[in-house]
């Protein structure tokens, strides 16, 4: 049995499979598994998990219904373009207005269950969206400016 363990010293990371130490700077590693913009390096078309364009209509479906947002928005890796390498859907979901955010967040993960697909489910007010979405660094600015809006409401 080969165990493979990481620890990191000096910038460094020191990969042990059984006595074969192998050690390169923490940067060329993380450069040798970043694809698209993200860690993974493994196609997951086909995969029943996987990130597909059938899985997000659906979940789109679902928010739509349940929640009649203003607006949602993918955003992170499946936002890119690359289902092959997105490993989760990152969904904003901006609403008139919202009285609990996390309370809105665990009823619609309810909405969206048996829908075999990772989501990272935001919920968030229109009046926080429009403050939110101009200060860099928080999730509104990053949908705002570099996500995909897959609904967009009256």
């Amino acid at each position: 049995m080969t165990f493979i363990s990481s620890a990191r010293c000096n910038g460094s990371v020191g990969l042990t499979a059984g006595l074969t130490v192998v050690q390169e700077p923490l940067s060329l590693w993380l450069a040798s598994k970043r694809v698209a913009g993200t860690m993974l390096s493994k196609d997951l078309t086909g995969k029943p998990w996987a990130v597909t364009p059938e899985k997000i209509a659906e979940a789109v479906r679902r928010l739509v219904a349940a929640a009649a947002p203003t607006r949602l928005i993918a955003f992170g890796s499946a936002a890119a373009g690359d289902l092959s390498v997105a490993n989760v859907l990152d969904l904003l979901v901006v609403e008139a207005q919202v009285a609990d955010r996390y309370q809105e967040m665990l009823r619609l993960r309810r909405v969206l269950r048996g829908l075999l697909m990772p989501i990272d489910l935001i919920v968030t007010s229109q009046a926080l969206y429009d403050s939110r979405a101009q200060v860099p660094g928080t999730v509104e600015f990053a949908a705002r400016t570099q996500g995909r809006v897959l609904y967009a409401g009256d």
